[in-house]
């Protein structure tokens, strides 16, 4: 399966871009270093970086060095420009840079690293011939000059080659030779994850599981989540093509949990191939075609990738088996096209490595006939040999001596490309702040010596926001400014990026007993909150920051890990610090087996939706309802919706979760209305939704179909959150008939600045607002004032949490307009809620049958 994978996951443009030249002095100005250090992030920076280097270069042409120096910065120019996927464009570029070195150039690291650049511009021409000539003399210089690292990327590249013309146990020894050639992650990452994808191209299931998992586990200690993504999407396809089902979806609901639910950039569409083919093994074909489109969407059939190549086939069977033929013959097309184009990649590969080796061994000839010359020759030396066996002692001791300098040479050299390795490792390149593996090390060092320590991540609200405003730049600034601040406190003893927007603080720890562990961590991050207080200057604009701490004393390898989920309890539960909570995260793996059989209980009928009755407080009825789901499992029993709802906003299952309780609740208010009901339903959205213009549209369509009023309840914080989105969104809603509410209204960041713009329709207070109404008169004040507040703005108020029937005539006095709770009704299946309507229709007091 997924044969063209193969090709896009060689790695090798991430392992290249790790080793740039090292060229003359002249070159290295600050238009080099942005176009370096923008090379993986922003090629199309790099790119203007490396234009803007040429221009200044030509500027200079009589200085020494001149064409040296326009050949690097034309030489990154055809990086940036290969990496943008625009080859055809890079090669005269190249060939340009090339050129200006001379006819014939002398054994240095720009020729060679040119020469690099343009054999992978020739391979993803498919002029493999070409490619493998200038790996070939890229080869010879790196090994002339000592450059270990060098010549374990050109076999890297070698061996891809090896692998797109189908001779994998060659690729395999290209790829382990490159790994064992220079220790380095990210080569031993490219190298296992290559080997993985050669082991499965050939059926050997065990080591390509073996080897995807040492690539995952360098991976994580990297700290990359777009190569832990792709790594895992190798594997849920490996275990997709063996059946492994269930092993397949919880590694790629592994890879959406590394984006909080978030989609994973362009990368999601291959994650939601393999969950299509997970679908279709397990024949749940409407779950299957879901993940296909998504796999497809925005993609021209007539023009997919290599990669899409068994996504394709994987949608001929899908589609066929729905019987929706002519769209799987608009796959079957797209995948002949690709695998044609996949046998003259594989043949011109072929040709061109035969040909590469018929040189070889014509090299090989050469030098044994120079060797049988050279015995030749030293018989015939032999006796003046040993009557000058003085002067070649000599001769030996003196190059005995210039080997050992030129061994201690090499030995200082590697010395320098280590530091150099390790500088960039443990060193964030937009802040220079230190990185998450100077983190990990600091803490690895402190367990060996037994010391305690501990630590906070400082994290920034609404960091995405923020980095889109100001720029990658300017918020790279900020992070600077604020590691800066929080190395004021006394216990800080080191400060690190460990992610966009999330700073990890190592604090020197030395508890007394389980409460001072508490107090302690709480005291320090009370005292970083205050430290942030005050605004930060950017530009000449004032920024004012608040931001969110999660702790964790340094007990295991998970610490980094431990501390930011603490981040995110902390948020979920509107705290300003928490510590981590092992309990209430659960098991991760048993979570995502949770999710897999979420998804199996929804297709097979496990899942429910209740109903809770709204009581309309003007009239004494029900006349209303909320949708709340229900999850009885047939061998563990019922399931709370506390526990398996936040998971799914985690792993990013809340989507379908939520479009099948849309459907279910049209499907139900057209049961109602048959029965004579004609009601309004109500459901909750979660704000992890809010801003995604697929489920939008979605929920729309669904909502514009339904035989009813249906009710959007959101809550506040996830409006605040990213409110212009989120507009755009609630727009498109009421445009489709829906009616929005503003759910657990007062527990968030309760504001009117969003409350006076939004077109909502109904305010629910959150049941905090009722925990002392009786006894407090401050309380039924703000119950007060908020109801008067909605009317004001053109709302319905309703009170959720009434658990005393009793409250009704105060609340009736305060003008609220409903009230919610299991006070008066308890939530219930769909049926009894028909039969609490028909009841109410006939007479019956609505309260009596409905309190518990």
């Amino acid at each position: 399966m997924l044969r063209a994978v193969l090709a896009a996951f060689i790695l090798l443009s991430f392992v290249s871009s790790q080793s740039f030249g090292q060229a003359a002095p002249s070159i290295y100005d600050a238009l080099i270093e942005e176009a370096q250090a923008a090379m993986m992030a922003d090629p199309a920076q790099a790119l203007a970086s490396a234009q803007a280097a040429e221009a200044q270069a030509e500027t200079n042409n009589r200085t020494e060095g001149h064409a040296h120096s326009v050949a690097a910065a034309l030489w990154l120019q055809g990086e940036a420009l290969t990496r943008l996927g625009r080859a055809n464009d890079a090669g005269p570029v190249v060939d340009r840079a090339i050129s200006l070195l001379g006819v014939s150039p002398p054994p240095t690291r720009l020729y060679a690293d040119l020469l690099v650049a343009r054999g992978r511009i020739a391979k993803d021409r498919g002029d493999y011939a070409l490619a493998l000539d200038s790996m070939g003399q890229a080869y010879d210089i790196y090994l002339e000059i000592g450059a270990l690292r060098n010549q374990s990327i050109v076999l890297q590249t070698i061996g891809s080659i090896y692998s797109a013309s189908g001779r994998y146990q060659q690729a395999i020894e290209h790829f382990s030779d490159a790994a064992e050639r220079y220790e380095d992650p990210v080569l031993e990452l490219a190298a296992s994850n290559n080997m993985a994808n050669a082991y499965r191209e050939m059926g050997r299931y065990d080591e390509a599981l073996t080897a995807f998992e040492a690539a995952l586990q360098i991976a994580d200690s990297m700290g990359s989540q777009v190569l832990q993504a792709r790594i895992l999407n190798n594997l849920g396809a490996l275990h997709a093509a063996n059946s492994a089902y269930d092993e397949a979806d919880q590694v790629i609901d592994q890879a959406f949990t590394l984006f909080d639910g978030q989609e994973a950039g362009e990368w999601s569409r291959f994650l939601y191939g393999v969950r299509a083919q997970t679908a279709l093994g397990r024949g749940e074909l409407e779950a299957a075609r879901d993940a296909i489109e998504r796999t497809f969407d925005g993609v021209p059939l007539d023009a997919s990738t290599q990669p899409f190549t068994d996504f394709h086939e994987t949608a001929v069977e899908i589609y066929t088996r729905l019987g929706e033929f002519e769209r799987a013959l608009d796959h079957a097309q797209a995948f002949k096209r690709l695998e044609d184009a996949s046998r003259d990649i594989a043949a011109s590969a072929n040709t061109a490595l035969l040909a590469a080796q018929f040189e070889f061994t014509e090299q090989e000839l050469q030098i044994n006939q120079l060797r049988t010359t050279g015995l030749e020759q030293d018989l015939a030396l032999a006796t003046a040999r040993s009557r000058t066996r003085l002067i070649g002692a000599g001769a030996a001791l003196f190059l005995i001596f210039g080997a050992l300098l030129f061994s201690l040479y090499l030995y200082r050299a590697s010395k320098e490309r280590q530091a150099i390795l390790a500088n960039a490792l443990y060193t964030d390149a937009m802040t220079g702040l230190p990185s998450r593996s100077a983190l990990e090390r600091t803490l690895a060092k402190a367990q060996a010596r037994d010391r305690e320590v501990a630590l906070l991540v400082v994290s920034i609200n609404r960091r995405d926001a923020l980095n889109g405003a100001l720029g990658f730049g300017a918020f790279a600034d900020l992070c600077v400014q604020l590691a800066e601040r929080l190395k004021t406190d006394s216990a800080t003893e080191k400060v690190g990026l460990i992610a966009t927007g999330d700073l990890g603080v190592i604090l020197d720890y030395a508890p007394q007993d389980s409460l001072l562990d508490e107090d302690y961590l709480e005291q320090v991050a009370m005292r970083l909150h205050r430290l942030v207080q005050e605004p930060f200057k950017i530009d000449d604009i004032d920024i004012d920051l608040t931001v969110t701490v999660g702790g964790m004393p340094h007990e295991g390898n998970d610490c980094i890990k431990q501390a930011m989920i603490a981040v995110e309890q902390a948020r979920e539960t509107h705290v300003a610090f928490a510590r981590f909570d092992a309990k209430a995260f659960g098991d991760p793996s048993e979570n995502l087996a949770l999710m897999s059989r979420m998804a199996v209980a929804i297709s097979e009928g496990h899942m429910d939706l209740h109903y809770q009755p709204k009581l309309n407080l003007r009239t004494g009825q029900f006349d209303g309802a909320e949708a709340l789901a229900r999850w009885h499992d047939p061998k563990t029993g019922n399931i709370s919706p506390g526990q398996f709802v936040p998971l799914a906003e985690e792993t990013g299952h809340i989507w379908r979760l939520t479009e099948w309780a849309l459907k279910r609740i049209a499907r139900d208010q057209l049961a109602l209305s048959r029965a004579g009901h004609d009601v309004a339903l109500s459901i909750n959205i979660s704000g992890s939704l809010l801003t995604d213009p697929d489920f939008a549209a979605l929920a729309a369509r669904i909502a514009a179909q339904a035989p009813g009023q249906l009710i959007f309840e959101i809550t506040e914080t996830a409006i605040v959150y990213d409110m212009k989105r989120a507009a755009h969104t609630l727009e498109q809603w009421v445009r489709a008939g829906v009616k929005l509410s503003i759910d657990d209204y007062g527990v968030g960041q309760s504001s009117l600045a969003y409350l006076k713009d939004l077109q909502a329709h109904e305010l629910k207070l959150d049941r905090f607002f009722l925990q002392d109404f009786n006894d407090s008169h401050r309380d039924r004040l703000l119950v007060r004032s908020s109801v008067e507040m909605a009317h004001t703005l053109g709302m319905q108020c309703t009170v959720e949490g009434v658990e005393d029937a009793d409250m009704l005539p105060a609340l009736q006095g305060l003008g609220a307009d409903w009230a919610q709770g299991f006070g008066l009704a308890r939530p219930m299946p769909v049926m009894d809620l028909v039969g609490l309507f028909q009841h109410q229709a006939e007479g019956e007091a609505p309260l009596s049958r409905t309190r518990p």
